[in-house]
C-alpha cells in the first residue's frame, strides 16, 4: 500500500507542477508533498498509534495556515515549519532511548525563536529548511549512523556557504540542497542491496542537470525539494520491499494456511462468475427488437410523409415566380395578378407545410411513446441484472477480507 500511495503523492505534484505560476509555487508544492510523504512513513513506522494524533494536529495546522497565506512565499514558510516539526516525532518514534530528545527540543526552539525576528516569509524558510537539516542529522544518527561523516561535511558546507548567502532565498536554496544530499545519503544507507542505486543516480544526475538551467534561488530549490520528494518516494520503495519480504516469508512458513486461503478465494470468485453469467443472460432483446422494427416504420413513415405534395407546392411557386420574372416592368396591372398568383402559391405552400409538420408531430409522439417502451424494458432488465448480481456481495466480502490476511503487515 505505501508504495503505491508514494507513487500518488508524485502524482499529484508532477499534476500540481503543470499548474504552478513561478518558483514559490512549486517550492510549495515540494514542501507539501514532502510533508505528505512524511506523514506515510511515520504512520509505517508508528504501529501502535502512538503520534495519529499528533499528526492529525499538524495537519489540521497546515491547512489553517494555508487558508491565511497571502501567497505561496507565505505557504512555503509553512510548509517548512511543518515539516521540521513532523520531523522531531519521527525521531521520537526512532529514539526509543530517548537520547536525542533534548537536541531535537533545542533545534525546534532555536527555530521559534528565529522566526520571531524574521523579517517576512524567505526568512522564514531559510529558518525552517536550516532546521530540516539538522533533524536530518539526528535521523541520520539513528538510522544510518555510517553516513555521519559524510552528512557532518554536507552541514559544514551548508555553514561555509551560509556566509556568502546574499539573501533569505539563497539561504533556503542552500538548505534545501543539504537536505537533498542528506536524504539520499539515509536512502542509500537503508538500500543494503543496492537494489535503487540506479535509480538514485538519476535523480542526483536530474538534480545537477536542472540546477544548471536554473534562473535564480527560488528555482534552485524547488529543484531540491522535488528531487528531495523523488528520493522519498524510493524510501517508500524500500519500505514496501521490506514489508512484502515479511509477507512472504510468513506464508512461506505458512504455506498450507495460504493454500487454503488461495483455493476459497477461487470458489469465491468462481461463484462471482456465476452469478454474473446469470445475470448477463437477463435481456429482453426479443421484445425490444420488434420495438426496433416498430420504430422504424413510424420513422421511415414520418421522413416521407407529405414529401412529394411539398415538392409540388414548391413546384407551383417556383412556375409563379418565374412568370412573374417573364412580365415586362411596365405592364403594372399583368404584374401585380401575377405577383398576387406568387403570393397565393406560397401561402398554400406554407399552409402545406403547417399541415404535414402536424402530422408529422403526431407521429413522433408515437416514436416517442415506442422509445419509452424501450426504455421501460432496458430499466426493467438493468434491475433484475442488479437484484441477482446484489448475491455476489457476501463473496466480494470474502474475497476482499482473505486479500486483506495475504497483505496485511507481518
Amino acid at each position: 500500500m505505501i508504495k503505491k500511495q508514494f507513487a500518488d503523492i508524485i502524482s499529484l505534484m508532477n499534476k500540481n507542477d503543470n499548474f504552478c505560476q513561478g518558483a514559490s509555487q512549486q517550492m510549495t508544492n515540494g514542501f507539501y508533498r514532502i510533508f505528505e510523504a512524511l506523514k506515510l512513513i511515520v504512520a509505517e513506522l508508528d504501529e501502535k498509534g502512538t503520534k495519529k494524533s499528533v499528526v492529525a494536529s499538524l495537519t489540521t495546522l497546515l491547512e489553517r495556515n494555508d487558508n491565511m497565506c497571502q501567497g505561496a512565499p507565505q505557504q512555503c514558510a509553512n510548509g517548512s515549519y511543518r515539516i521540521a516539526e513532523l520531523l522531531e516525532h519521527l525521531i521520537d518514534l526512532l529514539d526509543a532511548d530517548k537520547k536525542y530528545a533534548s537536541e531535537v527540543k533545542a533545534i525546534l526552539n532555536l527555530m521559534n525563536r528565529n522566526n520571531s525576528y524574521c523579517q517576512g516569509a524567505p526568512q522564514q524558510t531559510a529558518n525552517g529548511s536550516y532546521r530540516i537539516v539538522e533533524l536530518l542529522e539526528i535521523l541520520v544518527k539513528l538510522v544510518a549512523p555510517s553516513k555521519s561523516t559524510s552528512v557532518a561535511s554536507y552541514i559544514s558546507a551548508m555553514n561555509r556557504n551560509n556566509n556568502l548567502c546574499q539573501g533569505a532565498p539563497q539561504q533556503s536554496a542552500n538548505g534545501t540542497d543539504t537536505a537533498f544530499h542528506i536524504v539520499q545519503d539515509i536512502v542509500k544507507s537503508l538500500d543494503a542491496g543496492g537494489k535503487y542505486t540506479v535509480k538514485l543516480a538519476s535523480i542526483a544526475t536530474l538534480k545537477n542537470r536542472n540546477n544548471g538551467f536554473c534562473q535564480g534561488a527560488d528555482q534552485q530549490s524547488g529543484n531540491n525539494l522535488y528531487r528531495t520528494m523523488e528520493t522519498i518516494q524510493v524510501l517508500g520503495d524500500i519500505f514496501h520491499d521490506r514489508s512484502q519480504a515479511r509477507i512472504d516469508l510468513y506464508w512461506k512458513e505458512h504455506a498450507d494456511k495460504y493454500n487454503e486461503l488461495i483455493a476459497e478465494k477461487k470458489e469465491n470468485q468462481d461463484k462471482i462468475k456465476e452469478i454474473k453469467n446469470q445475470a448477463n443472460a437477463i435481456n429482453a432483446n426479443e421484445d425490444i427488437a420488434k420495438l426496433e422494427q416498430e420504430k422504424n416504420v413510424l420513422i421511415d413513415r414520418r421522413n416521407m410523409f407529405g414529401a412529394e405534395e411539398l415538392r409540388a407546392y414548391a413546384a407551383a411557386v417556383k412556375n409563379c415566380e418565374v412568370e412573374l420574372a417573364q412580365i415586362g416592368f411596365f405592364k403594372f396591372s399583368l404584374r401585380k395578378e401575377a405577383q398576387a398568383r406568387v403570393d397565393g402559391a406560397k401561402a398554400a405552400y406554407a399552409n402545406k407545410i403547417m399541415e404535414v409538420e402536424n402530422v408529422k408531430n403526431g407521429i413522433q409522439l408515437e416514436i416517442n411513446g415506442v422509445d419509452g417502451k424501450i426504455s421501460n424494458l432496458n430499466a426493467e432488465v438493468q434491475r433484475k441484472k442488479k437484484a441477482v448480481l446484489s448475491g455476489c456481495r457476501p463473496y466480494e466480502a470474502r474475497i476482499k477480507a482473505i486479500d486483506e490476511e495475504l497483505t496485511k503487515k507481518r
